[in-house]
């Protein structure tokens, strides 16, 4: 490539070469004038390469680093996700926790429903722990503050777990650790999902309440809403006349306040439990029936047998409708509504009661603090008046002080004048 001549400085020399563009060359050993052609060193040509090279190397750093971000979002995407609940476990006693668990089975964030949990924990109580370690010391301090009882009706713990569609992790709840402790606890675990978890909120109740009445709904129990949400589920459901080990499978049970007089004999013989106070069960129930329905057929034949006429006939069908169970099923039903709505009604009576006396009290605090104010106020202007009193008075005392100190002095010097009048004379 050559260029021509078009300015010579002491540094280089200026020409405008034949792709247009002017470049700067070293001076030569013979310099050259203004406007002669000279070849362009090729070290021009090099440094053209070098620029390439730098180019490149800035494109190739470039794709380092793209590459690195990758790594280093694809590292924190994997812990972070280590972190992410994966699933929500609902703790009813009567204390009400949401424990959300990471894949990891630690506790990532609690949720404290109800007063009673508040009362007996706090979030950062479990936070971070593991969720079998967390479930012991929520059954601790729940027995402790006498929620949780093995020995009585209080035993009953109400778990529900929730997938929150992490696909790749999830995490179940193993019952036989809960309770490895104490194995006298009864635990009700269920698998619920998001839709159960919106309407319980909705109704106002916690996940487990919801299912609880979803389930006595579907036993043909309406359980008191405002009930579940005030009283534990044990204490709802025996006062709806119903056994949760039969509500859920384990154990059949019909209510036992509605059946008939000749059942007494099996009423006394389950007393004793505080779980079933209107229960009978289902299989005595029958059985029961079952002999009733001989006897009407051993009556039946013998009618038959000594008067062929239709007086005997009408006995047997009369006799089977005493002992029909679903209409048997049904007053129970009606009884046990009945039963639950005055149970309401006095508890309602109850609290209303209640809140009638705590704000008479608080009205009473109140009208003491305000006596106790008044008077405070009296006292302070009392003390007021006592202080402007002690000061006028101070006040008058200066007063005639300095009338004294002025008569005195005037009396001094009348007497002062006599004497100089005295001696004149």
């Amino acid at each position: 490539m050559h260029g021509t001549v078009m300015k010579i400085t002491e540094n280089c020399i200026v020409v405008l070469c034949e792709d247009g563009k002017f470049r700067n060359v070293p001076h030569f050993s013979e310099m050259p004038r203004l406007g002669d052609k000279i070849p362009v060193p090729q070290l021009q040509q090099a440094g053209l390469g070098n620029k390439k090279m730098e180019f490149l190397k800035k494109q190739w750093v470039i794709a380092a680093s793209v590459i690195l971000l990758i790594g280093a979002s694809f590292i924190w995407r994997s812990m972070i996700g280590s972190t992410q609940p994966v699933a929500m476990v609902a703790v009813d006693i009567n204390p009400s926790i949401e424990l959300l668990v990471n894949k990891e089975g630690n506790i990532e964030k609690v949720n404290l429903i109800n007063d009673e949990a508040k009362w007996i924990l706090s979030e950062k109580d479990l936070q971070g722990r593991d969720f079998y370690q967390a479930m012991q010391l929520i059954l601790a301090k729940a027995e402790e503050q006498g929620y949780l009882d093995s020995k009585t009706e209080k035993k009953w713990i109400w778990m529900s777990v929730v997938d929150l569609g992490n696909a790749n992790a999830s995490f179940r709840v193993d019952s036989r650790k809960i309770t490895a402790a104490n194995s006298e606890y009864e635990v009700e675990l269920f698998t619920a999902n998001l839709d159960q978890m919106e309407k319980a909120k909705e109704a106002g109740l916690s996940l487990n309440k919801y299912i609880v009445y979803e389930q006595a709904k579907e036993n043909g129990t309406d359980l008191n809403v405002e009930q579940l949400r005030t009283q534990s589920i044990i204490r709802s459901l025996v006062g709806a006349g119903l056994d949760p080990k039969g509500l859920f499978g384990k154990e059949p049970v019909s209510s036992r306040s509605n059946q008939p007089q000749e059942n007494e004999e099996i009423r006394n013989d389950h007393k004793s439990d505080p779980l079933k106070p209107n229960e009978e069960p289902a299989a005595v129930f029958q059985e029961e029936i079952s002999n009733k329905e001989s006897d009407v057929r051993d009556a039946t034949k013998q009618n038959q047998t000594q008067e062929p006429s239709g007086k005997g006939r009408a006995q047997a069908p009369v006799a089977r409708e005493e002992i029909q169970p679903e209409e048997k099923t049904e007053q129970a039903k009606e009884q046990a509504k009945e039963q639950a709505k005055e149970q309401a009604k006095e508890q309602a009576k109850e609290q209303a009661k209640e809140q009638a006396k705590e704000q008479a009290e608080e009205e009473q605090a109140e009208e003491e603090q305000e006596e106790e104010q008044e008077e405070e106020q009296e006292e302070e202007q009392e003390e007021e008046q006592e202080d402007e009193q002690e000061e006028e008075q101070e006040e008058e005392q200066e007063e005639e002080q300095e009338v004294k100190i002025e008569n005195g002095k005037r009396e001094k010097k009348s007497s002062d004048k006599d004497d100089s009048e005295k001696d004149d004379e």
